[in-house]
């Protein structure tokens, strides 16, 4: 997301532009992935 938002003409003043849905797509994915992580350590 960082990388994309980089590419962008931008001054990083609120509000962000848009983002692509396959970037938003894919780091919500990496944020499931993180979750069931962190849920299967802490299960006892």
């Amino acid at each position: 997301m960082r990388d994309c938002l980089e590419t962008l003409d931008w001054d990083k003043t609120p509000p962000a532009p848009s983002l692509p849905d396959n970037i938003t797509q894919k780091t919500a994915q990496q944020y499931r992935q993180v979750q069931q992580l962190l849920m299967q350590t802490t299960k006892i």
